[in-house]
């Protein structure tokens, strides 16, 4: 009896810590990405107009969204976001649907070629990419929700394994 007793102590302590340390994880994760605004990369980084990032990072920060922009030569557009407190980790798609929002309102000016949006969530990272052309489609009404959700191509790349 005494080592069932022990072994069912075990079990809890193991449990409790596993959700601790869980929970800490999300803690951090919300924290530290909470803490970094929008900020632009170095201007010779980005194939974009100067102002473009300024101006996407605002809109993102104004739709309640934290994270990084960032623009690579070859017009790739590339958002990191955190899902915002309180919002269920299982919305993750919802959040990208915010990107896609406030990167398709982007002037003319702010050409790119590709979107990348990237998500963390509690069982990995929830990717997301669509052509400059289908998003500007369909911010332009001429693809319907659906037509675009064909075209953005979606990944999840699960959470590496924790140690032995």
């Amino acid at each position: 009896a005494t080592l069932e007793a022990v072994d069912l102590v075990l079990r809890r302590w193991m449990r409790v810590s596993l959700v601790l340390l869980v929970l800490a994880t999300l803690l951090w994760l919300a924290t530290s990405l909470a803490a970094r605004p929008f900020p632009p990369p170095a201007p010779a980084a980005s194939p974009l107009a100067p102002g473009c990032l300024q101006e996407l990072a605002a809109r993102l920060t104004q739709a309640g969204l934290v994270g990084q922009v960032s623009g690579w030569a070859g017009g790739e557009l590339t958002v990191e976001v955190v899902p915002p407190a309180g919002r269920p980790p299982e919305q993750a798609a919802q959040v990208i649907w915010d990107v896609f929002d406030a990167v398709a309102a982007l002037p003319p000016a702010c050409p790119y070629q590709r979107l990348e949006v990237r998500v963390p969530t509690s069982e990995g990272l929830l990717l997301a990419q669509v052509a400059a052309a289908d998003l500007r489609a369909w911010a332009e009404a001429a693809l319907d929700d659906a037509a675009l959700i064909e075209r953005v191509s979606y990944t999840r790349q699960p959470l590496p394994p924790s140690g032995p």
